[in-house]
């Protein structure tokens, strides 16, 4: 079918968009709020490709100088020409620094330094006019060209920022608004690559001096993905208000509304169904609004087919990979459950520190939630901390830590066709060779809960959990669900009823002796139980019952197959 629109894929510059008819989901009363709001310095994380670039392009070809008004057409039919006409006052009056930091990915420090140099240089040419001013001094002058032809010393460079601001105002009499977009991906780099504290170093002279006690700053509107804390890039800075999800300031307008992806929809028309869509692309929560990921709506109504990831397949992963494969057990365990539908409960604070990932838990619930990987149910703030409730936002998400979970097995010398080989034998049943598999899996492949005697039931729960992911095709997989007289550990209410349910209880014991026994309690507890009351209600003829024991890295089945 003929589109009805064009798509603005990859369009991040507002002057591109507006004028090459792209569809333009109005955000513009962003600039109202910008206008409005008090603080000289506003920060605003948000998830990669959630509309930071183009949001903040827009702010610059509103504010910027120009003569020819040709910037003001950009703004036609918009809303923020319907507003307060005392905001008319600021179209296209203020100089304008707009950078972004997004492409500072090297893989040392000394390369990343010689790149923001490159950036700054190129920054200093467009406002080249600065060299002929009569209101800059010699010395400013042969400061500005030194940044300009790259042969600024390293502490020039750093400070190359605040005198930039310095020089517009001298030079136009009006204090400039700085616009700086991503400025955290230097240093979410420099972490990965291990040269965290000298880019951190850096940051706090070239942001910070720009920043701190700034009189000739008008406004700074500032993006990024997180909060860097211990960067104290900020500290200091009385007027800075951060922005993040949290909070209900300015969250609609970072990603599409119902009503944006309703409308989309329609003039582009697509065949699939708006429950479809929200399955896989919405869920994200941003202070009190529900959003839609915009860079996969975008892609899923360009390419009109059934709906598939896009968001998660344009980043690299591995961080967030290697965090959680890495983690304790009791984490792996909540992810877990996480997979399964559920949510987790977790302190969550606005600040992110790198260093701590590898240590403190709470910091990757904290990069899982504001990266976007997991988003909010409901945030407790009466007791001065964020204890915030989490869930997988969607479908998309869903699918990248399911394929998380298979690598991590595949990774663990469990080839695909072993573990396919387990699998069909848990739904064959042919339970003496699962366990078999099992018992081998468990003991030579050195999974990744590192099983001990100190392990906590839980994890043995969470581990089975992760195995079974690869059955979610025949199977509805629950955990923890009431049933009968209690919850069930683990069911697998079977798609087709004629096929087998298979209902799980896990126990563990520390004592090696008492294996059997312990798998013959967990076998009697779904009996007497009557665990199988879920299973009777969806027509499911047959159950398998299977009573899961674990001592350290062994582990022992006890089943029964009855009618329901």
């Amino acid at each position: 079918m003929l589109r009805k629109i064009l798509l603005p894929l990859g369009i991040d510059d507002f002057r591109d968009l507006r004028e090459g008819g792209y569809y333009f989901a109005d955000k513009s009363l962003f600039i109202q709020d910008v206008i409005d709001d008090a603080a000289k310095v506003i920060l605003l994380p948000r998830p990669r490709r959630f509309g930071k670039t183009l949001n903040l392009s827009m702010l610059y070809y509103y504010f910027a100088l120009d003569q020819t008004e040709h910037y003001r057409d950009l703004f036609k039919d918009l809303a923020i020409m319907q507003a307060e006409v005392a905001h008319t006052r600021h179209q296209n009056q203020y100089p304008v620094i707009f950078f972004t930091l997004k492409d500072i990915k090297d893989a040392s420090y000394e390369q990343a330094y010689q790149a923001i140099a490159f950036l700054m240089a190129d920054l200093y040419a467009k406002h080249d006019y600065l060299l002929e001013s009569q209101n800059l001094k010699p010395y400013e002058k042969e400061f500005f060209y030194q940044i300009m032809t790259r042969k600024a010393t390293e502490v020039e460079v750093r400070n190359s920022l605040r005198e930039l601001v310095r020089y517009l105002h001298v030079h136009h009499g009006i204090r400039p608004i700085l616009l700086l977009d991503e400025y955290d991906s230097p240093i979410h780099t420099a972490y990965s690559k291990s040269y965290y504290h000298e880019m951190v170093s850096f940051m706090q002279g070239f942001l910070g001096s720009a920043l701190k006690g700034n009189l000739d700053l008008h406004k700074a509107v500032i993006t990024g993905i997180l909060r860097v804390a211990q960067a104290s890039i900020f500290s200091g800075l009385n007027n800075i208000i951060v922005y993040s999800i949290l909070r209900a300031p300015y969250s609609q307008y970072f990603g599409f509304l119902e009503e944006e992806v309703r409308h989309l929809c329609e003039q582009t028309g697509v065949s699939h169904t708006m429950a479809d869509i929200r399955q896989w692309y919405n869920g994200y929560q941003f202070g009190n609004t529900k959003v839609y990921n915009p860079w996969s709506i975008l892609n899923y109504l360009h390419f009109n087919t059934p709906p598939q990831p896009y968001w998660v397949n344009v980043a690299n992963n591995t961080l967030i990979k290697d965090l959680v494969t890495q983690a304790q057990s009791d984490v792996k365990a909540q992810f877990e459950s996480l997979l399964q539908g559920q949510s987790v409960i977790q302190t969550i604070t606005e600040e992110m520190v790198f260093p701590d990932l590898p240590q403190k838990e709470s910091a990757l619930w904290n990069l899982l939630l504001f990266t976007g990987y997991l988003t909010l149910v409901n945030v407790d703030l009466s007791l001065g901390y964020q204890n915030a409730t989490l869930k997988i936002p969607n479908l998309e998400v869903q699918r990248l830590f399911e394929t998380m979970v298979r690598d991590w097995f595949n990774t663990q010398q469990l080839s695909f066709k072993a573990y396919h080989g387990l699998l069909e034998s848990l739904v064959q049943p042919d339970i003496a060779k699962f366990e078999r598999l099992l018992q081998s899996y468990i003991r030579e492949s050195g999974s990744y809960f590192d099983f001990n005697q100190h392990t906590k039931e839980q994890v043995y729960h969470a581990f089975v959990l992760g195995l079974v992911v690869g059955l979610k095709d025949q199977y509805y997989i629950q955990s923890n669900r009431e049933s009968g007289d209690g919850r069930f550990d683990v069911c697998l209410f079977p798609k087709n009823s004629d096929a087998v349910g298979l209902l799980i209880e896990f126990k563990k014991t520390e004592n090696l002796a008492e294996l059997e026994a312990t798998a013959t309690a967990a076998l009697e507890q779904i009996q007497d139980r009557r665990y199988d009351t879920l299973l009777h209600q969806y027509g499911v003829k047959q159950v398998l019952y299977l009573g899961i024991a674990f001592a350290a890295k062994n582990v022992k089945i006890m089943t029964n197959l009855l009618p329901v």
